[in-house]
């Protein structure tokens, strides 16, 4: 017959995850604090260029502190030059920028990144979570994933 045996197992909990080791703890803390410290936008694009009636959808841009300019360079690669023109007549910004408040903790980050934004216009509108993107100081984007800590970051 087997005997029954006990073992202690020692977890570390950092936010919202369990690690086995205090580093990787201690590492994702460190992402967090890197992801609270950061500057997070809510930006409209794809305008309507037919009646002028408003922006099609919405992304989320997260830059580090300071950093508009890349964050205008990303912009532009992705979307074009910052104006367009409502029937070739009127002009119209490609994209519209909203500065969002810093984030006082993790859980209302990821409620606004996990948050149904309506987007659209008229008869076209829709609930979505938008895409989130972090601009790096060259002007690059890549996707923004919170389940994965990213040593580019």
């Amino acid at each position: 017959m087997e005997e029954i045996k006990t073992k202690k197992v020692e977890k570390y909990l950092a936010y919202d995850k369990e690690f086995d080791t205090k580093s990787e703890a201690q590492k994702y803390v460190l992402y967090v604090e890197k992801l609270l410290s950061r500057d997070y936008y809510e930006v409209a694009v794809r305008p309507d260029l037919t009646e002028g009636r408003g922006y099609y959808d919405k992304i989320i841009i997260s830059s580090n502190q300071n950093n508009l300019n890349s964050v205008y360079q990303y912009l532009m690669r992705a979307y074009g030059d910052p104006i367009a023109f409502v029937q070739n007549c009127v002009p119209m910004g490609n994209y519209h920028l909203s500065k969002k408040p810093k984030f006082e903790s993790y859980e209302d980050l990821k409620k606004f990144l996990n948050t149904e934004f309506s987007v659209g216009i008229g008869d076209y509108r829709k609930n979505k979570i938008l895409e989130a993107f972090y601009v790096k100081g060259n002007g690059e984007g890549e996707i923004l994933n919170l389940d994965e800590i990213n040593e580019k970051s």
